[in-house]
């Protein structure tokens, strides 16, 4: 009797390495992220998540290691035109949505959706924008569509935000802290969307401290400290009976923050 193989990894991270100066930022991370999976990563502050997703995205080099997403592997170190190619790829192939909602401030919420499938991907204008609508729809917020980013909230700009990154069509999601900016009720908004995000399926891969939503959504967790991943699993057993004593020493202080 024969076992089919596993399917490959949506996002996969193979012995990363990043340093600035003496200080390893990301101290050999290996991670992967299997097609339609919500993996969150945990951790506290200046541990290395945001360097991580970074380097996924292509958005920071790396001096050794492996990044694949889909088909397309980047290995650290790489340099010339067609390394410059292939970080273009790869950021079509992973949304990224940031901290900051990063808005272009004199362009309608229409007009910013637009850019990535009308200036990266090069669709006709009016082609394009009946899809960028459908996105606002599904953020809930079609009837702003000629308003100007100022005249919205944080938690529609930071939806805003997702939307734009979906117009591109990525086959991954990377989130860094997507609520950090905001209140508790405009953080709930965009958590409910990300939600019904992964139950439609799609790959995900989360920086938060939102650790109801990590529960509640998140197939696996990674904990990361020191530039390290020192753990990872199921939310109900890293969260709820964590192996190393830097888990511990990081729920505690986020159950003190609350």
């Amino acid at each position: 009797m024969t076992t089919a193989p596993c399917a490959a990894p949506m996002i996969e991270a193979l012995d990363i390495v990043q340093s600035y100066g003496p200080r390893r930022v990301l101290d050999g991370v290996s991670l992967a992220v299997q097609r339609g999976e919500v993996a969150a990563l945990v951790g506290a502050s200046g541990s290395g998540k945001s360097t991580l997703l970074r380097v996924l995205n292509g958005l920071e080099p790396f001096h050794s290691g492996t990044v694949r997403i889909g088909d397309l592997v980047h290995r650290g170190g790489g340099s010339g035109p067609e390394h410059e190619r292939l970080l273009v790829a790869l950021r079509r192939k992973a949304g990224m949505v940031f901290q900051q909602f990063h808005l272009f401030p004199h362009m309608s919420i229409l007009d910013n959706i637009l850019v990535g499938p009308v200036h990266v991907l090069g669709r006709p204008r009016d082609e394009a924008a009946p899809q960028a609508l459908e996105l606002l729809a599904r953020v809930g917020l079609k009837d702003r569509a000629t308003d100007r980013p100022e005249r919205l909230s944080g938690g529609e700009q930071q939806r805003v935000a997702i939307a734009r990154a979906l117009a591109v069509e990525p086959e991954v999601m990377l989130f860094d802290e997507p609520t950090s900016a905001l209140d508790p009720r405009r953080a709930a908004e965009v958590l409910a969307f990300m939600s019904d995000l992964a139950a439609a399926g799609q790959t995900m891969l989360v920086v938060t401290h939102a650790l109801n939503f990590v529960q509640r959504v998140a197939r696996t967790v990674h904990v990361m400290a020191d530039g390290r991943i020192i753990e990872s699993g199921p939310p109900t057993a890293v969260l709820q009976a964590p192996a190393d004593p830097r888990t511990h020493g990081f729920l505690a202080a986020e159950e003190a923050a609350r």
